[in-house]
């Protein structure tokens, strides 16, 4: 299958020596390659500029934008959750090719040779189709599991944007909660987002885990308060996500940094006609998921 659609990945990479080749090759054998590949490095401090470099020199569609701390945002950015926007929106702005969709892609990454085939057959085919990417898989142990998020969740990790969505919602925006506002906003504009079980991403370091997974935990919860979660949705997913590794502590850590955040009464996302939109929509799925229990339990 071929299409049309142009399109450009940007990966903004912090320290992965362990990683950056691995997903390299993954776009060096893919069947539609894309016209340019930003490897946005954030003030790296191992051999993640070698590597790139490396690559940059032998494939002309590789590129290696080396930032430096103060522009990446330093450690106190990445873990509030800023960096990964940050550095995306400092090699977009270099970006002189045209393109058609534009992938965020972290480091630590690989997929099958066809994936990004399979993904742009889902743009051709889905012109609602706003924010795209494959669904998560990570290894516990030597297994490989599926990652669990609501099939009209794509992970900052993967995200794949339509170039007419991604203007009208304004880009990326530099802040903590960046990967659920950009589909929000998507979503308020009649856009659809999807993951896609078919089409595989193997994640080789676990969603949230840079700084340790408990703290990864507190920080989704800090970010679904900025976010305007309502409280009873929020404690619907904190319940799920005990089900996860780390279990049951995984999901109380991310029920204190909520439950934390609103007793410190921290900031939230200032646009209110968002918030509305973003508890209106968790309203109507909490009811479909009791009306599902309740049909399942007869």
């Amino acid at each position: 299958m071929t299409s049309s659609l142009r399109y450009v990945v940007i990966t903004p990479a912090r320290n992965e020596e362990a990683n950056l080749a691995r997903l390299a090759e993954c776009l060096v054998r893919q069947s539609i390659r894309p016209e340019l590949w930003m490897i946005a490095d954030d003030a790296s401090t191992d051999a993640t500029p070698q590597i790139a470099e490396d690559y940059a020199a032998n494939h002309d569609f590789i590129r290696h934008l080396r930032l430096d701390a103060s522009s990446a945002g330093g450690y106190a950015n990445r873990m509030a959750g800023g960096a990964a926007p940050r550095a995306f929106n400092r090699a977009l702005a270099t970006v002189d090719v045209k393109w058609d969709v534009i992938c965020k892609l972290d480091g630590d990454l690989s997929f099958h040779d066809d994936y990004f085939e399979g993904l742009l057959g889902r743009f051709d085919a889905d012109p609602s189709l706003g924010i795209g990417g494959g669904h998560c898989f990570e290894w516990h142990g030597d297994e490989l599991k599926m990652e669990w998020v609501p099939d009209y969740h794509v992970r900052g990790a993967t995200k794949a944007y339509r170039r007419e969505c991604f203007e009208q919602i304004g880009g990326v925006e530099e802040v903590l909660g960046w990967d659920g506002i950009d589909e929000i906003r998507a979503q308020m504009t009649g856009w659809s987002t999807r993951s896609f079980a078919d089409l595989p991403v193997i994640h080789h370091r676990p969603t949230g885990s840079r700084g340790g997974t408990l703290k990864g935990r507190v920080r989704g919860g800090r970010c679904n308060y900025y976010l305007g979660y309502s409280p009873s949705f929020m404690l619907a997913r904190c319940i799920r996500r005990m089900a996860d590794p780390p279990y049951v502590v995984g999901g109380l850590a991310m029920f204190w940094g909520y439950a934390l955040s609103s007793l410190q009464r921290r900031e939230r996302y200032h646009d209110l006609e968002f918030q509305r939109y973003l508890r209106a929509t968790q309203r109507q799925r909490l009811g479909q998921s009791l009306a599902a229990l309740v049909r399942h339990g007869r």
